[in-house]
C-alpha cells in the first residue's frame, strides 16, 4: 500500500475530526501566499499547484504539491500528519506506525526512527506529481531538487482526438505543450519577444485558458498524459487568427502563460520556416528547429553548447 493512500487515516488518527481541525487552502496560481511558493521554489522543487493545510489548535501548518485538487489535499493531509508527529518521542512514534508500516519508512527516512531492512523511498512518488513538506517548530524537511532538464525545457506534442472542443473550433487536433523551467528564463523571455513581433498585439490575438485542476478541458490533460508528459497544472493558449494552439505548464498563472507564449511563438515560427528572421535569439531558433516538429520530443536533450570565449 503507497503512503499516500493512508494519509487522510493517519490525520484522523492525530486529530480526530479533520473538517473540525484542519483548514485546507488550495493556491493553484501561487498568488494566495505567494512567500510559500518562493520557499518552495528556493528549496528546489518543481513549481506546481500546492495547497496549505493548517491545524489552528496544534499550530501547525504544510504543504502539499501536486496538480489536481484531490492530489493536493492528499499530499498535505500526510504532511500534515507529519509535522504534527515530529515532536513524539521515538516509543510513541515506534507506537502510532505499527498500522502504517509505509509511513513508518517515511518517518525513518527523516531521521525520527531507526531504519528497517533495506532502504526504501516513500515519501515522494514522481509518476503520482506528489510532493510533502511540512513545517515542524525544531525541524524542516523539503524535496530533493529536480534534476536538470540538460538544454532545453521538456515538451512534448499533444494530439487531440475529433470531438475535443478545439477541434470542433476548427483548430488543429496537435499542439506543443511546453513545460517552464526556471534554468532557461532568458529562452522564456525570448518567446514572448518573438510572439509579440510575429501576432503584434498579443493580448488581443492570444486567448488563454488555465486549467490548472484539469476539469475544463480534461481531454487535454488525457492528451498530454498519452504523449508521456508529466502531469502539471497547465494553460491553453489559442490563436485563432493564425488556427493554432499551445500549452504552457506550471505552476503559477504567469509562468504558464510564459511557457504558452514560447510554445506559440516556436510553433508558428516553425510552421513558416521563417528562422532567419529571429537570428538575433539564436537560443530560440535552435529550440524551435528541435522542438516545432509535431512528434518531436525532448527525452535526454543535449546540453547547452558553451559560450565561445576571446583569447
Amino acid at each position: 500500500m503507497h503512503v499516500f493512500s493512508s494519509a487522510h487515516s493517519i490525520l484522523q488518527e492525530i486529530v480526530g475530526d479533520i473538517s473540525v481541525e484542519v483548514e485546507i487552502h488550495h493556491d493553484t496560481e501561487w498568488d494566495i501566499f505567494p512567500e510559500i511558493g518562493e520557499s518552495i521554489r528556493h528549496a528546489g522543487a518543481e513549481e506546481l499547484c500546492f495547497s496549505v493545510g493548517t491545524c489552528p489548535n496544534q499550530g501547525r501548518w504544510a504543504v502539499g504539491i501536486a496538480n489536481g485538487w484531490k492530489g493536493r489535499e492528499t499530499a498535505v493531509k500526510l504532511a500534515l500528519g507529519f509535522s504534527l508527529l515530529a515532536d513524539r518521542s521515538p516509543d510513541d512514534l515506534e507506537n502510532f506506525c505499527k498500522n502504517y508500516p509505509e509511513f513508518r519508512v517515511m518517518v525513518a527516512e527523516a531521521g525520527l526512527l531507526p531504519p528497517r531492512g533495506p532502504a526504501k523511498r516513500s515519501a515522494f512518488n514522481a509518476s503520482q506529481g506528489q510532493q510533502w513538506q511540512s513545517s515542524p517548530k525544531q525541524n524542516s524537511w523539503s524535496a530533493s531538487p529536480a534534476p536538470a532538464s540538460g538544454g532545453f525545457p521538456k515538451f512534448v506534442w499533444a494530439s487531440l482526438d475529433n470531438t475535443a472542443g478545439l477541434v470542433q473550433e476548427g483548430l488543429p487536433a496537435e499542439g506543443l505543450c511546453v513545460y517552464h523551467d526556471k534554468q532557461f528564463a532568458d529562452l522564456f523571455k525570448n518567446g514572448q519577444y518573438v510572439l509579440q513581433e510575429v501576432l503584434g498585439d498579443v493580448g488581443s490575438e492570444v486567448v488563454f485558458t488555465h486549467d490548472p485542476d484539469w476539469e475544463i478541458m480534461p481531454e487535454m490533460a488525457e492528451a498530454i498524459k498519452q504523449a508521456g508528459g508529466e502531469e502539471n497544472c497547465y494553460a491553453v493558449a489559442s490563436v485563432p487568427s493564425a488556427g493554432i494552439w499551445a500549452v504552457g505548464l506550471a505552476g503559477g498563472w504567469k509562468v504558464r502563460e510564459l511557457a504558452c507564449k514560447l510554445a506559440l511563438s516556436v510553433a508558428l515560427v516553425a510552421s513558416s520556416g521563417d528562422f532567419d528572421r529571429f537570428g538575433a535569439y539564436p537560443d530560440f531558433v535552435e529550440f524551435a528547429q528541435t522542438a516545432g516538429t509535431p512528434g518531436a520530443m525532448v527525452e535526454e536533450p543535449a546540453l547547452k553548447k558553451p559560450k565561445a570565449r576571446r583569447l
